[in-house]
């Protein structure tokens, strides 16, 4: 597979489903941007950039996605549900 021009923003990638899919990416060759909160859990694959970066922080995230063709947003939201859960 040949890589793109621009990396391939990823977040996600210290959880299972996300650190799967850029290990695979990586093993394709692809460049890609490891969007996460603590660098230090990135995992260190060949390729790949690290970009420390929240949802809640809006600007860190424009900084991070800047010149992004594509990127894959993984995202896990239990809190709503726990709470609904508790109020039946």
């Amino acid at each position: 597979m040949t890589t793109s021009a621009s990396p391939i923003g990823i977040t996600g990638s210290t959880g299972q489903l996300g650190g799967r899919i850029a290990s695979r990416l990586a093993a394709l060759g692809q460049h890609e941007r490891l969007l996460v909160r603590s660098p230090a859990r990135a995992p260190q694959l060949p390729g790949a950039e690290v970009i420390q970066a929240s949802y809640e922080d809006g600007p860190s995230m424009r900084v991070a996605l800047d010149s992004n063709n594509r990127t894959m947003l993984l995202l896990l939201v239990l809190r709503p549900l726990i709470t609904s859960r508790r109020n039946q």
